[in-house]
């Protein structure tokens, strides 16, 4: 069984429950072997003592969208010290990334990484490509099956980086040339050379997000174990 990580980091927060639903039968359908962040207490940075299992396991286990409670309960990506958690992976500055890179640096190598997130600037669906290995690109089949839930970024920048076509990002992927990592770099460097960020515009309803992230997600999946 292949290695996936697929993660939330940025406004979801919570994994909806049809979210969780479409991971939990494509764990079913041996199409999705999960493993994602354990969740760390701001204030303690303690890893639980039990091993960590995404989807819901025989412990009670649930997957958490962000490595950091108080992210979620403040809704932003910012730590109590107003740190931007998802620029940290570079500096390891805060408790919080630094547990999180510890409990990773366990864990194999990963086959591939997808981390769902969302931007509000956004009036549709693009992706983050960070393929250091240079092998076969997703994207194709991800936007295709993604067209049909969502409409497709088509700006000639995107977020403030130069679109490599459309609904498409490559940024620079050494990371030796960046001042800050997000944590998709991290893993992109550290774990594994496939990496892909989805981002769905916030502005349209949670429930075309959910479908929308979950068409990304299955095409991803279904492309890469063909």
């Amino acid at each position: 069984m292949p290695r996936v990580r697929v993660e939330t980091i940025d406004p979801l927060f919570w994994l909806p429950v049809e979210t969780r639903r479409h991971l939990n039968q494509m764990q079913r359908e041996g199409l999705l072997a999960m493993r994602s962040s354990p969740p760390c207490d701001s204030t303690r940075t303690r890893m639980p003592s039990r091993p960590w299992c995404p989807g819901g396991t025989a412990s009670g286990s649930k997957p958490w969208p962000s490595s950091c409670t108080a992210t979620v309960t403040r809704r932003t990506r910012e730590n109590f010290a107003g740190a931007d958690l998802n620029r940290d992976y570079k500096s390891l500055a805060s408790a919080e990334v630094r547990a999180h890179v510890a409990w990773l640096r366990l864990q194999p190598r990963f086959d591939l990484v997808l981390c769902l997130h969302e931007d509000w600037e956004a009036k549709g669906f693009y992706l983050y490509e960070l393929n250091l290995d240079g092998g076969d690109s997703l994207a194709p089949a991800i936007l295709a099956a993604v067209s049909a839930h969502s409409p497709i970024e088509h700006a000639a920048v995107i977020d403030g980086r130069p679109s490599a076509a459309p609904g498409i990002i490559r940024p620079v992927s050494d990371p030796l040339l960046r001042d800050t990592w997000p944590e998709a770099l991290y893993l992109a460097y550290k774990h594994c050379g496939l990496n892909y960020t989805f981002e769905t515009a916030s502005a349209q309803p949670l429930a075309q997000r959910v479908s929308t992230h979950c068409a990304a997600v299955r095409a991803a999946l279904q492309t890469f174990l063909r």
